[in-house]
């Protein structure tokens, strides 16, 4: 009579153990790098900054890679200073301009009262 159980040599039986969970775990991973990479699209930031980090396997190289992108983010932001509290204030501020509406549509006539 055959056993149900398939034997796996050495360290291996830990990934098929918990294979749902490192699939989860992979796919929350990859939901999270498209979302930002949409993000990143839409803001309009340089799609090669993503994919320089593909050729650096190294831990030394990702850190001074993270630290370039530091850098590239303190010269934004001394670039934009002038900027920056009006756009954090904003939402909170309660003085958001009124538009005609959709900027590609033809504006909807008043209603006569």
């Amino acid at each position: 009579m055959s056993s149900s159980i398939i034997e796996v040599p050495g360290n291996w039986t830990f990934f098929l153990d918990h294979r749902a969970e490192i699939f989860s775990a992979t796919l929350d991973h990859l939901t999270l790098v498209v979302i930002a990479m949409a993000i990143a699209i839409l803001i309009g930031v340089p799609l090669g900054m993503f994919i320089v980090q593909f050729p650096i396997t190294s831990t030394e190289g990702r850190v001074l890679l993270s630290a370039v992108y530091v850098a590239i983010t303190v010269a934004a932001l001394i670039v934009n200073r002038r900027q920056l509290v009006p756009t954090l204030l904003a939402p909170f501020a309660g003085r958001a301009k009124l538009h005609g509406g959709h900027p590609h549509q033809p504006a909807e006539p008043a209603p006569a009262s």
